[in-house]
């Protein structure tokens, strides 16, 4: 029985654009009850940054009552020379995150979105009820917790929740990229070494079908093979193409296409919705 691997995009259609120059190869996914947390590396300032996000987050901001962003955090040393704590120095940076965490909620009403590590530089964002006396509570916190480290925190009314979407929230290439490794990293779980040609079927969608027959002409130019088209009733975007080429999964080869594919899609008023490929151990 054939094992396939695949991972599709829908959920992902309300990213927002932000310039990044330049994306690195590691990405943490992780789900759980208290969220969805992922992390990616990108360039900020031609130095690498580091940014830790809530997805879960998207859907529903901005929150409710929660209308002021609360930056904070510190400059920490050692750091490497892209700017990033070594194991050590991170565990005490994770602790110390902790335990403000913990402060924060009992202090007053607080969210966690996000943490940011970049040039010897690592803050948490939280999203917060009111100020009035936070400033105070921080000073306070790190005096006595930050061990001679020098604190940096900020706050600023942010009822739309701009710093989340704009900063720390993915935009859809780096999405592209994380669901790509995703898949990529399963199939290499599940014995495929990742070297031989195989067939990957790809899916697009679209809302008028005059649009999705112009996305089958682009496609068939590309190699590509049509394998279905048809309409689901009652869905926004009902018009769909199931099409297929045999490549390689190699992540930068697929990101590039697949941000190819989601860029020709879109020009239609449609959507890119992900890849599958079989699994081959041999």
């Amino acid at each position: 029985m054939q094992m396939i691997i695949s991972y599709q995009l829908k959920t992902f259609y309300s990213c927002v654009m932000k310039v990044i120059l330049s994306l690195l190869c590691f990405i943490f996914f992780s789900t759980s009850a208290m969220g969805q947390w992922e992390q990616y590396f990108a360039k900020y300032d031609g130095a690498t940054g580091s940014v830790l996000v809530d997805m879960s987050y998207a859907e529903t901001a901005p929150v409710k009552g929660y209308e002021y962003v609360l930056t904070t955090g510190i400059e920490f040393k050692p750091c490497s020379e892209d700017g990033m704590p070594d194991s050590i120095t991170y565990e005490g940076l994770s602790l110390m995150s902790d335990k403000l965490e913990q402060y924060l909620s009992i202090q007053l009403s607080s969210t966690l979105v996000g943490t940011f590590t970049h040039q010897c530089k690592r803050v948490d964002f939280y999203y917060v009820k009111d100020t009035i006396g936070l400033r105070a509570f921080l000073v306070n916190f790190y005096d006595k917790n930050s061990q001679g480290y020098r604190a940096i925190s900020s706050m600023h009314h942010d009822p739309e929740w701009t710093t989340y979407f704009d900063f720390l929230y993915p935009d859809m290439y780096i999405i592209e990229y994380m669901m790509n490794s995703k898949i990529i990293r399963e199939l290499f779980n599940q014995g495929d070494q990742l070297k031989k040609i195989r067939r990957i079927d790809h899916w697009a969608y679209f809302s008028e079908e005059p649009a999705r027959d112009k996305f089958r002409l682009l496609v068939l130019e590309r190699g590509f093979k049509v394998e279905s088209m048809g309409k689901h009733r009652g869905e926004q975007m009902p018009y769909f193409i199931h099409f297929s080429r045999r490549d390689k999964p190699d992540i930068d080869y697929m990101t590039e296409l697949t941000q190819i594919l989601q860029s020709k899609a879109n020009e239609l008023g449609g959507a890119y919705d992900g890849w599958e490929s079989e699994i081959v151990k041999q």
